[in-house]
């Protein structure tokens, strides 16, 4: 008996039982079973509709599982299925999140046999399949900024994630990715310039999110500049040795500040500070939350200006308190110039949004510190850093 004649039989049996019909809105799949020679495929999935709605996700699951061709039987279907099928193609594949990032273009052919019109399917495709495969789902907001976190430690290149949610633009994005390196200098060597980008568009609720980033270094560099950067920083730390956070705040200013042998515009990270002896306040303020952080002090960097240039310094917590160190400002001048300062101290000649930040109203002074632990026995001039050149 043939192929076809068996399906029609099964048809007729489906009818008669009642069971062919499905709710509004579904479809369903069948598996069709082709007696195979060494070169033939074994197994096809069909489609079976009745409405738009399941017409609309039956084009979508063919999509989502990167099917180049597929085919849709419309049975005892309540609409114009010739008109519905093209409406159908150009929705999935403009405003569905696999349409609108992987589809190129669909065609289709509609056929009727019998009692139903059977739909044939082909569907061009705009990325490899090594591309599709490697979009991740994600469930969550949390897991999605894990992702990204877990691409920026490991210098990823290229994200794909698709999410469910209307809580994420690209600003959002960029900000996070700016924090995290801020917040990571022993992990990143420089803050990526990131490209964003959302199918079906960013107002959509179900996307795929691209992230396309620039880390300023060669792949086979990172590794090696990481742990340079990091047996410098540990041995610095080493010298301070186990001390008071207090002391330890004070001599990782220091250390800084006398690293720079050099400032320069273009010195933005802790390793260019720390290892190749250049940098700016960018670079310094990195280099000091790297420090801290080994030493165990909470350390963060403040992006804002001085004297209305754009400018880094850092906030630390001692004592229950915060206080801004700017490294920058000692480099070549007394340690009081900009270490342990209240948000009064600043007030005038730098600005940052003081929204995103704590108050820094903490009342130990430098002068303090820098008597106790550099000081103690003999009054003397404030130790100043040392600087070569400036670029």
């Amino acid at each position: 008996m043939s192929l076809r004649r068996i399906l029609l039989l099964l048809s007729a049996c489906l009818l008669l039982c009642g069971c062919s019909r499905l709710a509004a809105g579904e479809y369903k799949v069948i598996t069709e079973h082709v007696e195979s020679g060494p070169s033939q495929e074994k197994t096809g999935r069909i489609y079976e509709v009745h409405t738009y709605s399941g017409l609309m996700r039956a084009v979508q699951d063919l999509v989502n599982t990167s099917a180049e061709d597929g085919i849709i039987r419309a049975i005892e279907y309540s609409g114009d299925i010739r008109n519905d099928i093209s409406k159908a193609c150009l929705e999935v594949s403009r405003s569905s999140p696999m349409g609108a990032y992987a589809v190129d273009y669909m065609t289709h052919t509609v056929t009727r046999i019998l009692t139903y019109d059977e739909i044939s399917l082909h569907m061009q495709y705009k990325l490899s399949p090594e591309e599709i495969e490697a979009v991740r789902s994600v469930s969550s907001l949390n897991d999605f900024y894990t992702r990204i976190d877990e691409g920026l430690d490991s210098g990823t290149e290229f994200m794909a994630l698709q999410i469910v949610t209307l809580a994420v633009n690209e600003r959002n994005i960029k900000n996070y990715i700016s924090n995290y390196y801020r917040q990571h200098p022993d992990t990143m060597l420089s803050q990526p310039d990131v490209s964003v980008s959302f199918y079906p568009a960013e107002e959509y609720v179900q996307k795929i999110i691209t992230l396309n980033l620039d880390f300023h270094t060669l792949p086979e560099d990172r590794e090696p500049m990481l742990t340079e950067l990091r047996n410098e920083a540990e041995a610095l730390t080493r010298s301070i040795g186990p001390a008071h956070p207090d002391r330890s705040a004070l001599l990782c200013c220091m250390a800084v500040a006398e690293k720079l042998e050099r400032i320069s515009s273009r010195g933005r990270t802790a390793y260019d500070v720390l290892v190749n002896g250049t940098g700016n306040s960018e670079g310094c303020a990195m280099a000091y939350e790297l420090l801290c952080s080994m030493c165990g002090i909470p350390c963060q960097v403040v992006s804002g200006r001085l004297n209305s240039e754009t400018h880094y310094w850092n906030l630390i917590y001692l004592d229950e308190a915060y206080y801004h160190v700017d490294c920058s400002a000692c480099v070549g001048r007394e340690l009081q110039d900009g270490f342990l300062k209240q948000d009064s101290d600043l007030w005038g000649s730098y600005w940052w949004e003081s929204e995103l930040y704590p108050p820094a109203q903490g009342k130990l002074t430098a002068d303090v510190l820098i008597d106790l632990y550099l000081n103690p026995s003999e009054p003397g001039p404030t130790p100043k850093a040392y600087i070569v050149y400036i670029e």
